[in-house]
């Protein structure tokens, strides 16, 4: 019997691929509509990677849904995560080019309180996406990784401050 994996299980295996020995242990929980991934011990933390389903209403208000992908914060205090949002765009020259212009910092979608590194990607039907592009997982999971990578350096020294 062969257990075939979602799209956001596939890219949540490939990340942790993709990151061996890059950046330390990395963790992911695939759920239904995404994946999140972070990297160290424990539970996941404020600041994490995600790859997701989002409803177009809080995106621009139209209907459907597209795929997210890239870095969040999460905090509980809005000022922190403004903090972590601010020490990544501080940072922007050192990991711009790896990540391009695609990544887009603001207020997450539909929780103004959280903040976000993270581009979008559309598609007219997601249903056939995921039905038919049996490379979804390793895309997602590889750019995923890419965040990651470029981005870590920065986020790694704020967790736990």
């Amino acid at each position: 019997m062969e257990l075939e994996l979602s799209p956001f299980e596939q890219a949540g295996e490939v990340a942790r691929m993709l990151l061996a020995g890059e950046v330390g242990t990395v963790q992911f929980r695939a759920y239904r509509r995404g994946v999140k991934l972070w990297v160290g011990e424990g539970d996941c933390p404020p600041e994490h990677y995600e790859a997701q389903l989002l409803s177009r209403r809080h995106v621009d208000g139209s209907g459907g849904a597209v795929i997210e992908v890239g870095f969040h914060s999460e905090r509980k205090k809005d000022p922190e995560n403004d903090e972590v949002l601010a020490a990544l765009m501080a940072a922007e020259a050192s990991w711009r080019d790896a990540i391009g212009d695609e990544a887009d910092a603001g207020r997450f979608y539909g929780n103004d309180s959280w903040t976000r590194l993270s581009e979008l990607w559309e598609h007219p039907d997601l249903e056939q996406l995921f039905a038919e592009d049996d490379d979804l997982g390793f895309e997602l999971g590889s750019r995923v990784a890419d965040y990651v990578l470029a981005l870590e350096p920065v986020v790694s020294p704020l967790r736990g401050s």
